[in-house]
């Protein structure tokens, strides 16, 4: 049968196909897609006139434009739009703009398709300023300088529980948190086991090896897991008083420029000595790096042992100051003492965020503080710190 005569099931079925031959990684995947049409409501809006995904696996797509495609292209889409549910990209825009965090995860998407040799697409977006970044990175690039002439080549789904959108095909169905660690923990099985099948079948993706690595030994740095915690939790807001420089390139399309609200973060410096120099010396290069790459993040270092020392805002006038903390006190340690300061200096509050750097022997408060808290511990284990809060391991090779 010609695959001009096919239905688009039956293409999108052919391709799947197929693709075990050429890609066995990404057929596996697809394995665990569903087909089906756009939902009703959304069909016949503009932005949903091709293919997209939501974070369950179902795979939507425009009768019109299935047709249209080879059989050649349909592959290439088919491990377009299953690389997006594999890699999280629906779990992870957190309170980012989701039309443009669906343009980024485009770029990382392609950029790893084509250095696997599938064929480019028509209106697929490419651009070698990305190739080898996370989403995360390109998207912050794309907010401080968009490319001209940017289509959109597809739609994602998302839930209802974050982000940001005024398109209606960015909704989807509302998904818990318990979902979503489930949601993760699936496609990061079908992930590795996806990538042993094609070393079985002699034909392994090229670029994939090290996120594998990562997901097999089940080990992430403390320090990305910090910067991802911290970017999930940085308030945007957008405002169509004022487009956004996308919007002069695209004239079929209005963007909405950022409104970057500004965001607290308290470092909260354990300076007793049980915490090594080596330790404290990365924490803090961390934090300078995450104040100057945000210019809505206040941050704020106070130090303490079994009383506060230092408490000031890191500006430029500040930096060598930080810079220059060492560790001090004479080994007891009470984190209280931070917390009483965060309240008294009014910053408790749930958009802020508190970052304790400490090894974890401290009494701590006998209930849950508004502010978010993430616990970076040098040797403490998770048990010993309160249910509540982020807790990230330190590990210093």
């Amino acid at each position: 049968m010609n695959s001009i005569d096919l239905t688009p099931i039956e293409k999108l079925t052919k391709a799947r196909i197929q693709l075990q031959r050429s890609h066995p990684f990404w057929a596996y995947l697809s394995l665990g897609l569903r087909f089906q049409n756009f939902p009703k409501g959304i069909a016949d809006d503009p932005h949903a006139q091709t293919a997209g995904v939501d974070a369950h696996g179902n795979l939507y797509y425009n009768d019109d434009f299935i047709n249209k495609l080879s059989i050649t292209d349909t592959k290439t889409l088919l491990a377009h739009e299953v690389s997006h549910v594999a890699y999280s990209h629906l779990l992870r825009v957190g309170t980012r703009h989701k039309q443009m965090w669906n343009v980024a995860a485009d770029y990382v998407v392609n950029d790893i398709l084509l250095r696997n040799n599938f064929p480019k697409m028509e209106g697929m977006l490419l651009d070698s300023r990305f190739s080898e970044k996370s989403t995360e990175e390109v998207y912050e690039e794309l907010l401080q300088n968009p490319p001209p002439n940017l289509p959109l080549f597809d739609t994602h789904m998302y839930s209802t529980n974050g982000g940001s959108s005024d398109d209606p095909s960015q909704q989807g169905m509302r998904i818990s948190p318990s979902q979503v660690k489930a949601m993760e923990r699936k496609w990061k099985r079908k992930l590795v086991e996806a990538y042993e099948h094609s070393k079985k079948a002699g034909n392994a993706p090229a670029g994939m090896e090290r996120l594998i690595d990562n997901l097999l030994h089940s080990k992430v740095s403390w320090r990305t897991i910090l910067t991802r915690y911290i970017l999930n939790r940085i308030p945007f807001d957008w405002t169509y008083r004022k487009p956004s420089k996308i919007s002069r390139v695209l004239k079929t399309v209005y963007l909405p420029s950022t409104l970057k609200e500004s965001i607290d973060i308290i470092v909260g410096i354990d300076t007793s000595c049980s915490i090594g120099e080596k330790e404290l010396a990365l924490f803090k290069g961390d934090m300078l790096n995450i104040s100057n790459s945000f210019q809505q993040v206040n941050m704020h270092v106070i130090t303490c042992d079994t009383k506060v020392y230092d408490d000031f805002t890191l500006t430029n006038g500040t930096r060598t100051q930080f810079e220059k903390l060492k560790l001090q006190g004479g080994g007891g340690t009470d984190l209280r003492k931070i917390f009483d300061r965060v309240t008294t200096k009014g910053m408790n509050t749930p958009r802020n965020i508190l970052i304790m750097f400490t090894d974890g022997y401290t009494p701590f408060p006998d209930s849950k503080p508004p502010i978010n808290t993430i616990w970076v511990s040098t040797e403490a284990s998770k048990e010993d710190y309160p249910k509540w809060g982020q807790y990230i391991r330190v590990e210093v090779k």
